[in-house]
């Protein structure tokens, strides 16, 4: 079946998967486990896809080392700003809208304003590596490894 999916051209893929948000489940995070044990630097999983489009749940899992990672403190900072949460999710909404069948053009339109955030948080809090490491500690100690 990837092989089918391989041989689609960017457009194809776009119109068999458009963008779906949905609202926040507090009960995603105990479906993952977020401890990989000798990852390559950046790993990419994605599961619920298939040439006739959805196939069930839809996931995009992104595995890298431990450390200091730009999408750990954007999503940091916006469990502790629920304003810039909610603004960023309005803004997921219309690029969904805008770029239905172009996820490319849905996160690249989404860049600016992440790296945005990631520069404002990143000058709040000097201590992101501390933060992220106690976090990802404590999410550790939440999970049966």
């Amino acid at each position: 079946m990837t092989e089918d999916l391989d041989k689609l051209s960017t457009e194809e893929l776009g119109k068999l998967f458009p963008i779906k948000i949905s609202e926040y489940n507090p009960g995603w995070e105990k479906q993952f486990i977020s401890k990989p044990e000798n990852p390559p630097p950046h790993m990419m999983f994605a599961k619920g896809y298939s040439a006739k489009g959805y196939s069930g749940q839809t996931y995009h899992i992104h595995v890298r080392y431990r450390g200091e990672w730009d999408e750990l403190i954007f999503r940091d900072y916006l469990l502790q700003n629920p304003k810039i949460a909610k603004e960023y999710g309005e803004l997921k909404l219309r690029l969904s809208v805008d770029h239905l069948n172009d996820r490319e053009k849905y996160t690249e339109n989404k860049t600016d304003y992440i790296s945005k955030i990631v520069r404002i948080a990143r000058a709040i809090n000097k201590n992101n590596v501390i933060a992220t490491k106690t976090r990802r500690y404590q999410d550790s100690q939440r999970l049966d490894l």
